[in-house]
């Protein structure tokens, strides 16, 4: 399948993510400083990336849909107004309330289910 080859891509740029975080947690020890911000940009960066893979492989199955127009209008109504309002407060509310450990695995859970669905 054609997007067979741009899922393993983006599940592999999140495991690559998730073991880059649990090995600098493990011989950094929690320490904060200039390579814990550089690091938490590049896990960010690469969840992006992974993102940007994953994303086209689900809007090019969406065109063949019987009703691909009205489909197209509904996400893009929903990116616009639940993604782009709600997930930074959706993000600022679970790092606050559980730490950048849990915000970082869910934005890894939510890039590989979109990957799977590709």
């Amino acid at each position: 399948r054609p997007g067979d080859h741009g899922r393993r891509v983006a599940i592999a740029t999140v495991a690559a993510v998730a073991a880059l975080h649990l090995g600098a947690s493990l011989i950094g020890g929690g320490a904060a400083g200039a390579e814990t911000v550089v690091l938490i940009g590049i896990e960010l960066i690469a969840l992006m990336v992974a993102l940007a893979i994953a994303a086209p492989l689900n809007a090019s199955k969406l065109f063949g849909q019987k009703n691909a127009e009205g489909d197209m209008v509904l996400l893009e109504w929903l990116k616009a107004y639940i993604g782009r309002l709600l997930g930074p407060v959706i993000a600022i509310v679970v790092h606050d309330w559980l730490g950048y450990w849990a915000q970082l695995t869910m934005l890894c859970v939510v890039t590989v289910s979109i990957a799977l669905t590709a």
